[in-house]
């Protein structure tokens, strides 16, 4: 038996529990969190290049001087260590939420979500903590391991089940924005 993944069919023992409740994270396209099926706003481009970035190594310590290259390059600004602490907090707000970026003073409220927590401060930097089955990206590596797997003991059903799904999973370029 399949299950959803936004819109997308995958098998329900890669994919984790249901949309009810769960924050989903996409960077098999554009960059996208979603919260309970509906998207979260992340208007701001350096709130999706920061989320990119902490998805990439999801439940990884991301030093604070590689997200402070990624944001502002070779130029960053003097007060790039506030900047980023404050980029930090905005993401947060908006995971727990999903509606900060129309309401900047909606802030304080947001930190009883969910999402709020998932962003950590950890020495050196922030590690973002992501369950099975949240992001699209590991859940696509899990089917493609158990397609190939599927594959190479004959299981064809299986194997062109796993795969289709996902393959189903890609939403356009990575990382689009």
């Amino acid at each position: 038996m399949y299950m959803s993944y936004g819109s997308r069919e995958v098998r329900p023992d890669a994919a984790g529990p249901a949309d009810a409740g769960v924050i989903r994270f996409g960077l098999l396209g554009p960059v996208t969190a979603s919260d309970s099926g509906v998207l979260v706003p992340l208007r701001a481009a350096m709130r999706r290049n920061l989320l990119a970035t902490l998805l990439l190594s999801a439940n990884r310590v991301v030093p604070a001087g590689r997200l402070v290259d990624v944001l502002w390059g070779d130029d960053p600004p003097v007060t790039a260590a506030a900047s980023l602490h404050n980029h930090v907090m905005r993401l947060r707000a908006s995971l727990a939420a999903g509606q900060v970026d129309a309401d900047p003073g909606g802030a304080a409220s947001a930190r009883a979500g969910a999402g709020w927590g998932r962003i950590r401060a950890v020495a050196p930097g922030y590690l973002i903590e992501v369950a099975a089955g949240e992001l699209d990206l590991a859940v696509f590596t899990e089917l493609l391991l158990r397609g190939r797997n599927a594959r190479a003991g004959g299981e064809w059903d299986t194997a062109a089940r796993d795969l289709t799904a996902a393959l189903g999973l890609w939403r356009g370029d990575p990382l689009a924005d």
